[in-house]
């Protein structure tokens, strides 16, 4: 009786010491978003629908590549800032866009905020990024 209890406990310890219980918020999300090409579903700026044919790949170096079905591939950076509630692209470039995270799962990756716009304006934008496979 007693072997099999010490044997339940080692099984459970062992179940959980396995698990993904101490990762953190970050690092999960970090995760998520390097573990996939991500493809814009649906794009609102400024409050207006906007056809995107672009697929981004966020690098686990922080830096993020853009690829346009338009021929105009470019790169920048990313952080995940305020406990991993917040994204912000470009820092200290005049491109600077920052966003909070409204849902991010290995299937969708939604985002609300504003990006640099004419005359250093900032204008108001709404994501929603899907896996590109």
């Amino acid at each position: 009786m007693k072997t099999t209890q010490v044997f339940l406990i080692m099984l459970v310890v062992g179940f959980v010491s396995c698990t993904d219980y101490g990762t953190s918020l970050e690092e999960s999300r970090r995760r998520i978003l390097t573990s996939q090409l991500w493809k814009f579903q649906h794009y609102i700026i400024d409050g207006q629908q906007v056809s995107y044919d672009v697929t981004v790949m966020y690098g686990p170096n922080g830096l993020y590549y853009w690829f346009s079905g338009y021929g105009d591939p470019r790169s920048g950076t990313w952080e995940l800032v305020n406990n991993a509630q917040s994204i912000v692209f470009d820092r200290g470039t005049r491109g600077v866009s920052s966003a909070v995270i409204l849902d991010l799962s290995p299937t969708r990756f939604s985002m609300r905020g504003t990006t640099a716009g004419p005359a250093d304006g900032n204008v108001p934008f709404e994501a929603v990024l899907v896996p590109a496979n």
